[in-house]
């Protein structure tokens, strides 16, 4: 496509001058053709009143209309512009028109049905009725803009043309070229419009294709192939492909290409006047849907042959020699204007873009001409004489603004043009987008007369994210656009819908003073230092600094800075090895006194620099490195910056909006506590994914992975890139600083670029991997939208915690008791690290809490057994222990199922014989292996190696029952208060730390809280019967928790312990986490209760969790 419509305009008058006869016979293939036109024009237009200009009288043909659509939609800007696309894009503008395709289904199925009901002529007049006045006059203002400027694109590209191929010959200004091209148009257009154009535009359409097959036959001709050889050509040439699915950057990535084509047609034809103008010609809603059928059908096709004639243009300039021009709008008009392709092409070239163009410049005309009477003036009220006269003067002076725009691009346009009408699609048709999706999905009604603003805004907002998104991560949005500007209208018209404007005003301000007041935090406040003074970047060459060897084999360098803040300090070297350096910081404290720091730095050689936190006023720093090291050393920057840090911001706006949300909407949030737990789990989560480490966190966390990766690949074949592999061996380095991060990050994406090993895989999911299920679809999605390595081990995660979340979400929408203490486990520390980590613990803990929380409602309920609530329930457990058989134990709580529960004794009998029978299967699963391994003498221990084997191990358990039993039980008892309620399994941060700080303490605080006061918040009292249910209970679950933990530390003796060992090894603090939620139904009571109301309770607890959680996260993961 032209990059500069200059370089077409003094290409063509060269060529011009040399070819004036090419000049002539165009000239007289448009008098012929335009006096077609009046021709059909007088025929049609007998007999013609308002009705026929703006709807046919619904008398037109559906096939009519199907076939001239085509034409109508091309138009000229199409027939030269898409083959000249196929040298910088290929072939791949056919994933756009596939999208078109599924969006001609919908128009046909959603829009089509709507308009017919309403039986309208401007199809904006819908909004007046769904939405207000000033939203209809706000969609229609827009279609005029959008129309009136596409469609004066469109024709000024074929005005420049055939100003440069003919009318320059004959000195013919282009102003009197542009008004004698708009003039002929309004000529047949004044009388019957659509009426009209229905037939005019088939006849275009006719001409159209002609045209496009005989250049095709001739370039062909030409390069000597016949229909085969053209076939095989055009699938041969490196211009022929047509999907993009490994770069996601890209402007042509397919997903971006076919949902934008979509969109694009709902927007650009199902919410436009003039492509719905001529389906509301037909005579009936079924008519009118098979037209839609046969065009959208018709149109992939059609744009497949003008990309195959661009392939086979290229060919053939590239086999005679041909300089081609450096724009590809130029390409089709260089062959057939000048009469490459003989005379024949050049009438029918001739032909074809005029027809093109002037098919959908008349359309537009009409379209324009019946909103702005029919939605600005309403002459649908006025007299049939008085409409008419008023149609005209409007008829006319749209075809004079025609003039202007037309004019006005000759001055400003430098780009392609079928770039610049979808570009200005993208900010003009969204808001229209928007307003049909609301008035379409919503019941919603906004106030009216402040529609226009948000219509206004969004296209601005729009503009100014992608400039900020372009300018910080290069990624630069395309036709998705569209669909992100329909949302923020969207957006905007739900909060018109708020009924207490005063809410809504306060929500809104709150909401961007918390946003810059996270700014201000995370730039200024956490970064006071570095802030306050004076921000530089000092670099020394190693050769140019003052060094001195030692005896001891080192080399040290002097730096001088007399009281100069420094924040960091970046080593840059060229190194095969590891660098290990020291450096001895004399700085000023906050008294002005000298103090000595001494800081270590082992940097890693895959990044070739590190980067080392400072944070003081500088006096002196010496810097030691080894001797071989030292020529290894390049060069030393000194710098004081701030660095921004994504997982602070959002830690910092997430705890004060919620906040803010919790405190200023208590009575909605408050009686909700299932939302309030899922935001505050996803916005705590996505800080955790936002500052982990890229060498992983998390206990095992590179086997996890590893696991998922690889069941990630949906077939038996797999490639690892040189980014997985290197986490896998645990090769990627732990950074110490952000910028360390960010490096690693880079280096990362650059290495998921090569493939080091391809290997074949199982097909199908082994038993214990389903717990991965979650990580394995993000990770397999990432890899599919082509994301970089980074951002799709991000997308693993975030999986893995909306999944979870999503599970305790259910878990305390649906139970009628504890929720609050669901709640609370839910939103433990360490139960949102594993719930962002690859883990399989939190598949388990998830579902095992969905599991009891969904049986406790069912015993204590006094109704029948609900078999949909239990089965989810039993479901949710067995499935929770597909990798960890081992909490199987509490399936056997529904063996407390009364019989006053069952419909029958023998239905009570086969529930809990069924019950018995899974608890079997379950601990089979991982008994029987272990019986395998006994009697076949196989020695299975620690992979990891060491002196371990569960047949040597069952022995010595066996052999001497009552040692063993006193190992569990000191094991059990030593560890009981730290393994429930300690840090280490309430605030446990993997290989981060444990933390104990205040943080907490105030989860600590808040979930005893909570155990002891949540049922007591239930109005209802307990009888004595439900009394004697609750105890038998609490015994079962006291029970069950016991033997679940002589389980989880009889399996870490069999498979980590050495064998004969007095001391049980592996046993790690998380692994009690799913036996927390039944541990507090043991506190169940109803004599201490809160004095609050249950709303403000609720939110109370929230918000104690978002800020115990959100502290220890601070300290452990950011600080």
């Amino acid at each position: 496509m032209a990059a500069n419509l200059r370089n077409l305009s003094d290409f063509a008058y060269i060529c011009s001058q040399k070819n004036n006869m090419n000049g002539i016979y165009i000239l007289l293939t448009i008098f012929l053709y335009f006096g077609m036109l009046l021709l059909v024009a007088r025929f049609t237009g007998k007999n013609s009143d308002n009705d026929a200009f703006f709807r046919g009288n619904r008398r037109s043909p559906w096939y009519v209309v199907s076939f001239g659509m085509i034409g109508a939609s091309l138009s000229g800007v199409t027939f030269v512009s898409v083959p000249g696309m196929v040298r910088s894009i290929d072939m791949t503008y056919m994933q756009t028109c596939m999208g078109f395709f599924v969006g001609y289904l919908i128009i046909a199925h959603v829009l089509l049905p709507l308009y017919y009901k309403l039986n309208l002529t401007s199809i904006y007049s819908y909004l007046d009725d769904r939405i207000g006045r000033c939203s209809y006059k706000t969609g229609a203002s827009f279609f005029l803009l959008s129309k009136i400027i596409g469609a004066a694109a469109r024709l000024y590209l074929v005005c420049l043309i055939l100003q440069h191929y003919v009318f320059d010959v004959f000195e013919v200004p282009f102003v009197v070229t542009v008004i004698g091209i708009v003039l002929l148009i309004w000529l047949y257009t004044r009388r019957s419009g659509i009426r009209t154009i229905v037939w005019t535009d088939s006849l275009q359409t006719l001409c159209l294709l002609l045209a496009l097959g005989l250049i095709i036959y001739n370039v062909a001709g030409q390069l000597e192939l016949d229909f085969s050889g053209v076939v095989q050509t055009v699938k041969d040439n490196e211009h022929s492909r047509i999907f993009v699915f490994d770069d996601w950057h890209s402007k042509q990535n397919f997903y971006k290409q076919f949902f934008s084509g979509i969109f694009i047609t709902i927007v650009m034809t199902g919410l436009d006047q003039d492509m719905m103008q001529k389906n509301l010609s037909c005579k009936n809603l079924r008519e009118a849907q098979k037209n839609m059928y046969c065009y959208g059908i018709s149109f992939v096709p059609v744009n497949f042959l003008f990309l195959s004639l661009g392939v086979l243009l290229l060919l053939l300039a590239s086999r005679t020699g041909m300089a081609l021009p450096a724009g590809g709008d130029d390409i089709l008009p260089l062959f057939a204007a000048e009469g490459h392709l003989g005379y024949a092409v050049l009438i029918f070239f001739t032909i074809g873009i005029i027809a093109a163009a002037f098919s959908s410049a008349d359309s537009a005309l009409t379209a324009l001409t019946t909103s702005f009477c029919i939605d600005i003036m309403g002459i649908s009220h006025l007299p049939e004489q008085e409409a008419e006269k008023r149609r005209k003067i409007v008829h006319f002076c749209i075809s004079a603004i025609f003039i202007g725009f037309i004019l006005l691009f000759k001055v400003v346009n430098n780009k392609s043009v079928i770039d610049a009408i979808y570009v200005i699609a993208s900010y003009t048709y969204g808001p229209l987008l928007g307003l049909f999706v609301f008035g379409l999905f919503t019941k919603l009604h906004p106030r009216d007369r402040f529609v226009p603003y948000v219509a206004i805004a969004s296209p601005l907002v729009c503009y100014a994210i992608d400039r900020v998104v372009f300018n910080y991560t290069g990624y630069q949005f395309g036709y998705e656009m569209l669909m992100f500007n329909g949302f923020l209208t969207f957006m905007g018209l739900t909060c018109l819908s708020i009924k207490n404007k005063k809410i809504y005003l306060r929500d809104f301000i709150a909401i961007i003073v918390i946003f810059f007041l996270s700014l201000f935090v995370e730039q200024v406040l956490l970064q006071w230092n570095s802030f306050k003074n004076e921000k530089y970047e000092q670099t020394f060459q190693v050769s140019e600094v003052q060094k001195a060897e030692n005896k001891d084999g080192e080399t040290t360098y002097d730096f001088l800075f007399d009281g100069r803040y420094v924040s960091s300090i970046y080593l840059i070297y060229q190194s095969k090895t590891d660098i290990s350096s020291r450096m001895e910081v004399t700085f000023y404290d906050g008294y002005g006194q000298k103090e000595v720091m001494e800081l270590e730095d082992t940097a890693s050689f895959l990044l070739g620099k590190s980067a080392v936190w400072v944070d003081q006023k500088v006096d002196s720093l010496k810097l030691t490195v080894e001797n071989k090291d030292a020529d290894k050393l390049n060069s030393i920057i000194f710098v004081n910056h701030t660095v921004f840090s994504w997982a602070k911001f959002l830690l910092v706006f997430s705890v004060l909006l919620l906040s803010y949300l919790f405190v200023s909407h208590c009575t909605f949030f408050g009686k909700r506590p299932e939302w309030m737990y899922a935001m505050v789990s996803v916005a705590l989560g996505m800080v955790i994914i936002l500052s982990a480490h890229h060498s992983f966190d998390s206990w095992d966390e590179q086997i996890h992975y590893n696991i998922a990766y690889t069941d990630s690949w949906v077939w038996n074949y797999m490639e690892y890139s040189d980014a997985v592999m290197s986490n896998v061996e645990m090769r990627v380095p732990t950074g110490d600083t952000l910028e360390e991060e960010q490096w690693i990050g880079e280096w990362l994406n650059q290495a998921n670029d090569t493939v080091v090993l391809s290997s074949q895989k199982g097909r199908f999911l082994r038993y214990g991997q389903r717990a991965y299920l979650p990580q394995i679809l993000g990770l397999g999605l990432g890899r599919t939208l082509g994301l970089s390595y980074v951002a799709t081990v991000f997308l693993g995660k975030f999986f893995n915690l909306l999944f979870c979340t999503a599970v305790v979400t259910c878990a305390i929408r649906f139970s009628k008791y504890g929720k609050r203490t669901l709640m609370c486990v839910g939103l433990l520390p360490t139960t949102v690290f594993l719930f962002s980590s690859f883990t399989y613990d939190a598949f388990v803990i998830a579902l095992l809490m969905l599991g009891i929380a969904l049986f406790v409602t069912e015993y204590l309920s006094e109704e029948k057994i609900q078999t949909k609530r239990t089965m989810v329930s039993i479901l949710a457990m067995v499935v929770g222990c597909f990798s960890k058989a081992v909490y199987i134990p509490f399936l056997a709580l529904y063996w407390l199922m009364p019989k006053d529960k069952f419909c029958s004794r023998r239905q009570k009998n086969l529930f809990k014989a069924g019950i018995f029978v899974l608890l079997i299967l379950m601990f089979a699963s991982f008994i029987l292996p272990l019986i395998g391994n006994v009697t076949s003498g196989a020695e299975v221990g620690d992979y990891r190696g060491g002196d371990t084997s569960q047949t040597s191990q069952l022995s010595m358990i066996l052999g001497y029952p009552l040692t063993y039993t006193g190992v569990l039980l000191k094991s059990l008892g030593t560890t009981f208060a730290s393994y429930f309620i300690g840090s280490k399994v309430l605030a446990n941060f993997a290989y981060r730390g444990i933390y104990d700080g205040i943080g907490y303490f105030v989860v600590l605080l808040t979930m005893l809280f909570t155990f002891v006061t949540d049922f007591g918040m239930t109005e209802k009292i307990y009888d004595a019967q439900m009394k004697r249910k609750i105890f038998i209970m609490k015994i079962w679950n006291a029970v069950l928790i016991f033997g679940t933990a002589c389980l989880v530390w009889t399996a870490l003796y069999l498979d980590f312990t050495p064998v004969g060992s007095m001391v049980i090894n592996g046993v790690s603090p998380r692994y009690y986490l799913p036996l927390i939620f039944p541990l507090s139904l043991i506190f169940i009571n109803q004599k201490v209760r809160c004095s609050m109301k249950l709303e403000n309770y609720q939110s109370l607890i929230a918000f104690l969790m978002l800020i115990g959680t959100g502290i220890s996260i601070y300290c452990l993961m950011l600080a």
